[in-house]
């Protein structure tokens, strides 16, 4: 029997509000047939079965009620607001009583090998993170996997910080995205050690120290440079969520695009609006 012809239709969507009488009779089965049956104007019984008609659950009573408007009821609504954050990112201010940037001394290396020769006493150390000609995400990420770990086994960096600069990360870029991702778990293990710094345009390695210092000086783990100017991570409220569409009918979770889960949005699904079946 399906569920939609056991409630009354003119009352718009309808959730599961309140179980009663649940029953677990057998466990194991491997397929069921499910009946549902009414129990008054906005409840249902459901009997479960397994193929050979033995009885798997029960419940006495599935009460129902109204979604309200949107098709969701404004308590839940308001929660799940409330509970949504989403990642921005926001001027980065830097602190009034903190270090001079200038200060900190600043070792740019390339590779592990480079490491070995630079600075000892450097306070920051630099990679700069360039995928070569023909060089795929899988060897990007073994090259800066590789001098992560070295950074971290040698005993006179025991002190300094690392500074990863990628281009194009936070706007699409795979390979520098993938690296964002080793770099957020190697943050996780060593807090305050490494900093993931991603810019909007190419910069030279003489550039790159004096990027470094200023990036530094936010005391950030993760740091972005658009249009010259530096951006931090924030969590902020979400907002309204998913908007179910106005029109009638049924809706579904789909995507305007890829690349993204903010392309995620609740689409009309004219298909599922005609109940579900028993």
């Amino acid at each position: 029997v399906g569920a939609g012809g056991l409630l009354a239709s003119d009352a718009g969507v309808r959730l599961p509000f309140a179980w009663d009488g649940v029953e677990l009779h057998a466990a194991g089965a491997r397929s069921l047939r499910v009946r549902l049956a009414p129990a008054g104007a906005d409840a249902v019984t459901v009997a479960a079965v397994d193929a050979a008609g033995a009885p798997v659950a029960s419940v006495a009573s599935l009460a129902f009620r109204p979604a309200g408007e949107g098709g969701v009821p404004s308590a839940l609504r308001r929660a799940a607001d409330a509970s949504l954050f989403r990642l921005e990112w926001v001027p980065g201010t830097e602190p009034a009583d903190g270090q001079d940037p200038a200060a900190v001394t600043v070792a740019v290396c390339a590779d592990p090998a480079e490491l070995d020769a630079a600075d000892a006493a450097a306070e920051a150390v630099v990679l700069p993170c360039r995928a070569e000609p023909g060089e795929d995400v899988r060897a990007v990420l073994a090259r800066v996997l590789a001098f992560v770990q070295a950074w971290l086994a040698d005993g006179r960096r025991a002190a300094s910080r690392l500074a990863v600069v990628t281009s194009g990360a936070l706007d699409g870029d795979p390979v520098c995205g993938a690296v964002w991702g080793l770099l957020r778990s190697a943050q996780t293990e060593n807090p305050g050690r490494v900093l993931a710094l991603d810019v909007d345009a190419p910069v030279t390695d003489a550039d790159l120290p004096a990027l470094v210092r200023r990036a530094l000086a936010l005391g950030e783990p993760q740091v972005a440079v658009r249009g010259g100017k530096v951006f931090v991570a924030r969590l902020v409220r979400a907002g309204g969520g998913l908007a179910v569409p106005s029109v009638g009918g049924g809706w579904s979770l789909g995507s305007t695009g890829k690349g993204t889960l903010e392309n995620l949005a609740l689409l009309p699904a004219p298909d599922a609006a005609g109940g579900g079946a028993g």
